[in-house]
Parts: C-alpha cells; sequence; structure tokens
C-alpha cells in the first residue's frame, strides 16, 4: 500500500482555552486511529491515516474542558472496531460510538454493540470502502 497522506495531522491544543465550554458539551465527530500493525487498515482505502490514539484524543479533550465526545467509525477500518471497543471499554471518559456494520450484522452482534456503548450506524456513500448503501437502512433500522 504506498497511499500518500492526504489530510493534516491533528493538531493538539497547548492550553485550556479562554472560553469555557458549556457543561456537558460533546464533540459529535472524532475518529481515533492506532499503529497500522495493531490497527490494520482495508486495502482499497482512499487515504492512510496519521496516528491519532484514543490516550492522545482524551487529553486533547480534556484541555479543551469538552466532557462529552462520539467516536465515529473510519471507513479505512472497514467492520473492525477494535480500536473504538477499546476506548470503550477504557471508561476514562463519557464516551459513546457510531460503527460500521456488515449488512448481515446479527441482532445479537447489536445489542452487544448498543451494551458497549454503540449508538449508531454510520453509512458513508462517499467512501471508496465498501460498506453500508443506503439500500440497507430499512432493515438495519
Amino acid at each position: 500500500m504506498n497511499l500518500p497522506l492526504q489530510i493534516p495531522m491533528p493538531i493538539s491544543p497547548r492550553q485550556k482555552p479562554d472560553v469555557k465550554f458549556p457543561k456537558l458539551a460533546c464533540d459529535s465527530h472524532a475518529h481515533i486511529f492506532g499503529p497500522l500493525d495493531q490497527y490494520p487498515i482495508l486495502p482499497q482505502t482512499h487515504f492512510i491515516p496519521n496516528y491519532n490514539p484514543w490516550s492522545e484524543y482524551v487529553k486533547v479533550l480534556n484541555t479543551l474542558g469538552c466532557e462529552r465526545a462520539v467516536l465515529v467509525q473510519p471507513s479505512m477500518y472497514g467492520t473492525d472496531y477494535k480500536a473504538i471497543f477499546e476506548a470503550l471499554e477504557s471508561r476514562v471518559f463519557d464516551l459513546r460510538a457510531v460503527a460500521v456494520v456488515s449488512p448481515d450484522i446479527t441482532d445479537q452482534e447489536l445489542e452487544k454493540m448498543h451494551m458497549a456503548g454503540f449508538r449508531g450506524i454510520r453509512i458513508n456513500t462517499a467512501s471508496a470502502t465498501q460498506e453500508l448503501r443506503i439500500e440497507d437502512a430499512p432493515r438495519l433500522a
């Protein structure tokens, strides 16, 4: 896989902002990316992500004073939600997640994901990776 990085590195704030976030503020869409040897990406992905692990994202949220967050499954991980499951299991933050699932996911798998903290399914029609199609939505709903 010889794809170039196409997005800039995340910027970590070094100091708390002058204006405080409102109580229970929520970052509603964030991605985390671990080392490629531990969290492999799909071969047909459209870019290689920069390293941006859960531990660093928590530091950003704490610096900003943001109390809650929603992690969204990046397209390049396909249906492998290992990184998000690990973040949810850490219980170090008020966290929820949105998953990419296969069209044939079972109710039991969805229940396990719900118990872990997943609250939504991502249908990304703009991605270069194979995922759910809009036609899958009624059955999954």
